[in-house]
């Protein structure tokens, strides 16, 4: 389990959750939770994908209502240092599948 989501996710926390998928190499990535969540997961299983590992399926469940995240080809990841967010749109960027449970949300 990868867990250390900030909101804004930042190009640290990709490089972290590459490094992790690297040293587990799942099948399957699950993006639980905000908008945040969901774009990290999002950004983490693309870039895994372009340096050659083999991700099968991203699978996100949001826990807040409105970001559209599950369902879309966008993600903005963020760099604090240049103080640049990075929007980032490709067709493989949207989740395989999306499973809305409303008593996930708090």
């Amino acid at each position: 389990m990868f867990s250390d989501i900030t909101p804004d996710p930042t190009i640290h926390t990709v490089a972290k959750g590459i490094a992790q998928m690297q040293a587990l190499r799942p099948q399957v990535v699950i993006g639980f939770g905000g908008g945040s969540a969901m774009d990290a997961a999002k950004a983490i299983v693309w870039f895994s994908q372009q340096g050659g590992l083999p991700v099968d399926t991203c699978v996100a469940i949001p826990t807040t209502s409105g970001t559209g995240s599950e369902v879309t080809s966008a993600c903005v990841i963020s760099d604090p240092e240049k103080g640049i967010k990075y929007p980032l749109f490709h067709e493989a960027l949207c989740p395989d599948m999306a499973i809305i449970d409303p008593d996930a949300g708090g």
